[in-house]
This record gives structure tokens, sequence and C-alpha cells, in this order.
């Protein structure tokens, strides 16, 4: 028995233009075509993504979310104790030495100085930011 699913909601990118208001056709889990919303053919069963994009630009992998993860990580160890109050102030202090850097020079040294930011902070204030300051509050 064929399986057959229409993928419907979703801004669609097939690596020349972005499909609006249209449907992936999948059949047996391979893409079958990419058709407006108002033509899928009967049969083919519906699953609304709800604004999503599918197959972005960056692609899709299963290590994509592996940068953000240890980003995430590093911000949240270099706030400190103070959950909301250190993880606001990190996500600053390395958005703002990443864009910075990234503005001056490249995207790799803007990487680079948001890495060396976290190491020296963390060398400097051992229990982070707020480690001192905030200690057991939010």
């Amino acid at each position: 028995m064929t399986q057959k699913i229409a993928l419907t909601g979703a801004r669609i990118f097939d690596g020349h233009a972005y499909h609006d208001d249209s449907a992936l056709l999948l059949a047996d889990g391979i893409i079958a075509g990419v058709v407006l919303n108002d033509e899928v053919p009967a049969g083919f069963g519906h699953i609304l993504l709800a604004g999503g994009l599918l197959a972005p630009v960056s692609g899709v992998l299963p290590t994509v979310g592996a940068a953000y993860v240890a980003k995430a990580f590093i911000t949240v160890i270099s706030g400190g104790t103070a959950i909301l109050a250190g993880t606001a102030a990190a996500s600053s202090l390395f958005g703002s030495v990443n864009q910075l850097l990234t503005y001056f020079t490249t995207p790799v040294i803007g990487e680079a100085g948001l890495l060396a930011a976290a190491i020296l902070l963390l060398r400097v204030l051992p229990h982070g930011i707020t480690g001192k300051l905030f200690r057991g509050s939010l």
C-alpha cells in the first residue's frame, strides 16, 4: 500500500524559487511533486505545517541545532546563579561581542571572539556574571 501525504501550509523552497500556497506531495517518503493547495490529488492525506519553511536555505540535517545548543549552554553557564538576570546579561554581552566582531571582520572571527569572551569571563568570574551579586535569586 502506497502512503501518500501532502504537506501544506509551509513555504516551500525547491532550490530555485519559493512556492507559497503550495503543497509538497510525498509518495512513500519520496517527493512526488509540488502543486498548488487547490490541486492536491484525491487520495493524499493532508498535514498542515502552519507557517513553517520546508527545506530552508541552510539545509536540514540532524546536526543543524548543535551550534545553537553550544551557544545556549555557554550563555547559561556564564550567566551565573541568577537564572533570568544572568542569562540576559550574558546573552547581551556575548551577542554584542559576536555582532561587533562580525560587522568589522568576518563571521568566523565573531564566533571566535564569542568563545574567547566566554573563556575570559569564566576565568575572571568562575561563578558567572551574577555569581556573587544575586546568589539564589531569579
